[in-house]
């Protein structure tokens, strides 16, 4: 386990073809660059992705570069209309771990606001039983 800007990451051997596992439901498959390059083993990668799905958000992220970008709109449609699934492009590793921060930091916050949500007049209710904030 490793903390890294209060973000927690743990090391899973057993994720299957998921490369990463959110804890907002959401499952993340990284397609590099290499893999665009090598040829089509990534297809199958992403048809077995989108086959072992379940009630998770699945999103697909591809490293769009100046080397791979002759394959990006083949790949695309593959991922997008034939396979159905949500593609976030990015530029490299920097980018897709900051983008993986960014969703796991999204996720806290909408959890912490839904609880307040939903327990908002029990707060309020905890905050008049208190005498000197009740004359307020």
């Amino acid at each position: 386990m490793i903390m890294n800007g209060g973000v927690k990451i743990l090391f899973e051997k057993e994720l299957g073809v998921t490369d990463f596992h959110l804890p907002s439901q959401t499952r993340l498959l990284y397609v590099s660059e290499c893999d665009i390059i090598a040829g089509n083993g990534y297809k199958r990668k992403l048809v077995r992705y989108r086959n072992a799905s379940s009630s998770f958000q699945e999103l697909v992220l591809v490293e769009r570069t100046q080397l791979s970008e002759q394959y990006f709109s083949a790949l695309q449609r593959f991922v997008v209309f034939d396979l159905g699934l949500s593609l976030l492009p990015v530029s490299g590793q920097t980018e897709a771990s900051q983008l993986i921060t960014q969703i796991v930091r999204f996720h806290k916050k909408n959890i912490l606001k839904n609880i307040l949500k939903c327990h908002q007049h029990l707060i309020i209710s905890q905050i008049h039983e208190l005498p000197a904030l009740a004359k307020t």
